[in-house]
């Protein structure tokens, strides 16, 4: 019986042994584990950072890019709105010099309609005075003419009247001759 006790001991020191390895190495499993879990834990954690680092990088590089792109696109726009504003000055400089050339036709155009105005009016006036003194000279002329013709008119007529009256006395003293003769004979 003792025999089969120890035996039994024995066996279960030895079942006990094999249970305490098995446990070890049980624990020693778990142990592992529990490492690997806190390995890949720790390897998850340093992927997610990568992840999260990457993720940054990504997000940097995108908004150094965005405003790379921005920048470059309000450079554009900026060099559009400057020769649209040097085109429109352009275009705003020929105006201003057409209605410049313009005016300035006009406003010579109209000195000189004043001028030919002025002088018009003044030959105008030349002529007017000419006139004026033309026709003052033909009535006086006129004048003249007809006291010519007056006093010609008149000395007709006393030519006429003294012919009148000499042919009377005429006539009278070859009346008076007859009559004479007429008595003297």
């Amino acid at each position: 019986n003792r025999q089969m006790l120890e035996e039994k001991q024995q066996q279960l020191q030895e079942e006990l042994r094999k249970d305490k390895e098995m446990i070890k190495e049980v624990e020693e499993r778990e142990a592992a584990l529990t490492n690997m879990e806190n390995e890949l834990r720790v390897a998850k954690q340093q992927q997610a950072e990568r992840a999260r680092q990457d993720q940054e990088r990504k997000k940097k590089r995108s908004q150094e890019y965005e405003n790379y792109y921005d920048s470059f696109l309000e450079k554009e726009a900026l060099k559009k709105k400057q020769d649209q504003d040097r085109e429109w000055q352009a275009r705003r400089d020929k105006t201003e010099n057409l209605m410049r050339h313009v005016y300035q036709s006009r406003a010579n155009d109209i000195v000189q309609k004043r001028k030919m105005r002025a002088t018009s009016l003044d030959q105008a006036k030349i002529e007017r005075d000419a006139l004026d003194r033309e026709i003052s000279r033909l009535e006086q002329m006129d004048k003249e003419r007809k006291n010519q013709e007056r006093l010609r008119q008149k000395q007709y007529q006393e030519d006429l009247k003294f012919q009148m009256e000499q042919k009377k006395l005429q006539a009278m003293k070859g009346a008076q001759n007859e009559m004479y003769e007429t008595k003297a004979a």
